[in-house]
């Protein structure tokens, strides 16, 4: 079996995870297209620093909210009807130009109908930041085998486990450094395992637990759910851990 590297890709910085082995570094900018020679430069910095042999291996990345985005498009009736016929792909991309404000264009953007609920959950990533990862596995020999939001590789591996949670409010916090001003937070609410609600924002690091609190309280009244419901408390990247999340 061929190994396994783990990336993590998060505003201004990235982890890169080889068995036991992690490595972190951080650059300047945000890892958009115009800091890709950055980007480049310490993807390959990361990789060196690997003490196995690489080339073959697999690279599974995950991308933080400063690269990549999820939400929910809600459809009904004859619209579900219409996407169905074929058209779904121009409904889309509209969609992430009107509510995401971002031009279709430069995102790579994947996008399934959700079972139980009358949605569709899309996917954004920085087209940027895909080709740079892209071209660097290509440089190294590396076999490029996924990239997704982190949120969702997460929630793919709790479908996989038998303890999930069928009904839960997740809230997602990233920070690039622990002395940042702000952390960008995305709370999401499962039911019966699949994504039903979403929203996307910040929260000030001064009052953060307040803060916090205020705003899973008010995504709870706005979407119906009692508030003593199940919140789990997400952060990322989990820097405590010798390994990527999975």
């Amino acid at each position: 079996m061929s190994a396994r590297i783990e990336l993590a890709l998060f505003a201004g910085g990235a982890r890169l995870v080889s068995g036991s082995h992690a490595e972190e570094s951080h650059y300047a900018g945000d890892g958009t297209r115009g800091d890709a020679a950055a980007l480049t430069a310490v993807l390959q910095r990361l990789h060196e620093k690997i003490p196995s042999r690489t080339r073959g291996a697999a690279l599974y990345a995950q991308l933080g909210m400063a690269h990549a985005h999820i939400a929910l498009m809600q459809v009904e009736g004859a619209q579900a009807r219409e996407l169905l016929s074929g058209t779904a792909d121009v409904h889309v991309h509209a969609w992430v130009r009107d509510m995401l404000h971002l031009e279709p264009e430069s995102q790579v953007i994947r996008w399934r109908a959700l079972e139980r609920h009358s949605a569709l959950l899309v996917s954004c990533i920085d087209r940027g930041v895909f080709e740079s990862i892209e071209a660097h596995c290509s440089r190294n020999g590396l076999r490029f085998v996924s990239c997704k939001p982190a949120m969702l590789a997460m929630i793919g591996a709790d479908q996989k486990t038998k303890a999930k949670v069928q009904d839960v409010t997740l809230a997602w916090t990233e920070c690039a450094k622990e002395d940042a001003p702000f952390e960008a937070l995305q709370l999401l609410r499962l039911r019966q395992g699949e994504l039903s609600a979403a929203w996307r924002g910040w929260v000030p690091s001064c009052d953060r637990e307040q803060r916090l609190d205020g705003a899973i309280r008010r995504f709870l009244a706005c979407h119906d759910i009692p508030a003593d419901r199940h919140v789990r408390h997400l952060r990322w990247p989990d820097r405590d851990s010798a390994k990527a999340p999975a």
